[in-house]
């Protein structure tokens, strides 16, 4: 029987095995697969985090780990994409290579440039959209543009879209060894923060196929009342899954598959998994938006860039307690709670009147669910720049937000361990406490923790002047 010739299987940003289209579909060949891992070290406008790095080595770990347990194996390069295929191809005498789209700017040109090429090598190239719930080309208005509002969006998802069942994991793979040099883990080249690293390890608790027993715990214990709860960054009410859909340790469509079997409180978390869909699909469509507003006139808004400031917000140095418990939260964690992301991004954008570029680089740098379509989305929605965004003149004040969302200061009082003894009248502004009160809770102002930055009724004033001047600006053009 004459030999067949191999595919290969690239993983990127799908690192599983269940409802992955592009294995799922190499193994119906009945060819010998070749499973690859690409670590790109090429230079882009936005580079792996801390705590990217940390998640991506375990994420790999587990993926080795779930194919050797059909034995198969998992080969890992590092370099350019491109040139590690043509020289894997050329050494294995591949015929294919199936792959899932990465819906990101930098890699969809790359991505393209590279099939062209292989093509006239007569490669087989097949293309998956299993990171999404949809085709994002074929989500479109009547007049065939893309949709720039949510609700819409979404609305025509679920209205004239199927979402396809899962993928199963194909059985009776077909293995060989192809004695390919390949990398361990430990080898690749990622960003190195060791007491970050460490400070990960203590908190997250990783294990082989731990995105199904967090899903299984999500829909048991907190699906439910999901809906009330998600708003309070006290309370563990979410489902920490973000960093496991980054990449793709477990996929939309299990997720969704799961939770329809439970019909309380799923309606508002099932319109999260949306959020992220319109996310890439945004990026996918406005490619601009990796690093520049969506809506074009805040392009020519007047920032007022300021080193210091920006610093004291990174060092959770504010003196507004919600904000520096949820810097501390994400240096500590590598993750912060949605409703202090948006507080925080708030608070920089409009009080600080800082680049949202800096904030989503900062974020980033240090959390383990860095995507940078929902990312930069967040950010750009939080400023009022970005498709579907909150209006730029919303401006949340921090201290009743504060109070609203944690008002017993339990949040607070965990990540500011320095105000764990002040009354709950005063932890959220620690400024309105007289001196009796300061001292009776041990801080010093100014010493045991900071004063004020900034004024915010001075900053709310300042933020909406200078968005009246590009509304302006707007008309008049």
């Amino acid at each position: 029987m004459m030999k067949k010739n191999p595919i290969i299987v690239w993983f990127r940003q799908d690192l599983r095995l269940l409802d992955n289209e592009a294995f799922y579909r190499a193994a119906k060949e009945n060819r010998p697969i070749i499973f690859i891992y690409i670590h790109s070290i090429a230079k882009t406008n936005w580079h792996l985090g801390f705590g990217s790095g940390f998640w991506l080595k375990k994420a790999l770990e587990f993926l080795s780990k779930n194919l050797s347990e059909i034995n198969s194996k998992l080969y890992i390069f590092q370099g350019n994409p491109g040139t590690v295929l043509e020289s894997v191809i050329k050494k294995t005498k591949a015929e294919g290579l199936y792959f899932n789209w990465v819906y990101e700017p930098d890699y969809m040109q790359k991505d393209k440039a590279l099939i062209r090429k292989l093509i006239n090598k007569k490669i087989d190239i097949k293309t998956f959209h299993s990171c999404l719930l949809f085709n994002p080309d074929e989500i479109k208005t009547k007049e065939d543009h893309p949709y720039k509002v949510f609700t819409q969006f979404w609305n025509c998802c679920l209205k004239y879209h199927k979402i396809n069942k899962s993928y199963p994991i194909p059985k009776n793979i077909l293995f060989e060894d192809y004695k390919i040099p390949s990398l361990g883990i430990k080898d690749l080249i990622l960003p190195k923060n060791d007491a970050f690293e460490k400070k990960l390890e203590l908190h997250w608790t990783l294990s082989k196929n731990s995105e199904k027993k967090n899903l299984n715990s999500f829909i048991s214990k907190k699906l439910k009342n999901y809906s009330k709860n998600r708003n309070f960054p006290f309370l563990d009410g979410t489902s920490k899954l973000s960093a496991y859909l980054h990449f793709g340790q477990i996929s939309p469509k299990v997720i969704i598959e799961k939770i329809k079997k439970k019909s309380n409180g799923s309606d508002d978390f099932i319109k999260e998994i949306g959020w992220r869909e319109f996310s890439k699909y945004i990026m996918y469509h406005f490619p601009q938006t990796e690093s520049k507003c969506f809506k074009e006139e805040f392009l020519k808004f007047p920032w007022n860039y300021n080193k210091k400031l920006l610093s004291l917000w990174q060092q959770g140095r504010t003196g507004y307690p919600i904000i520096d418990a949820a810097i501390n939260q994400l240096i500590q964690t590598g993750w912060m709670h949605n409703r202090c992301r948006m507080i925080v991004a708030s608070f920089l954008i409009k009080d600080l009147l800082q680049p949202w570029q800096e904030g989503a680089k900062f974020f980033y740098r240090y959390l383990v669910d860095a995507d940078l379509a929902s990312n930069n989305m967040g950010w750009q929605w939080s400023s009022g720049c970005g498709a579907d965004a909150a209006p730029f003149f919303r401006i949340f004040n921090p201290i009743l937000q504060s109070k609203k969302f944690d008002p017993e200061g339990l949040f607070i009082k965990k990540y500011l361990p320095e105000l764990k003894n002040l009354d709950k009248r005063f932890i959220h502004f620690p400024m309105n406490a007289d001196l009796n009160i300061l001292k009776k809770a041990k801080i010093v102002l100014g010493k045991t923790y900071p004063y004020p930055i900034i004024d915010i009724d001075t900053a709310r004033k300042k933020a909406l002047k200078a968005f009246r001047k590009i509304v302006k600006k707007q008309k008049l053009q």
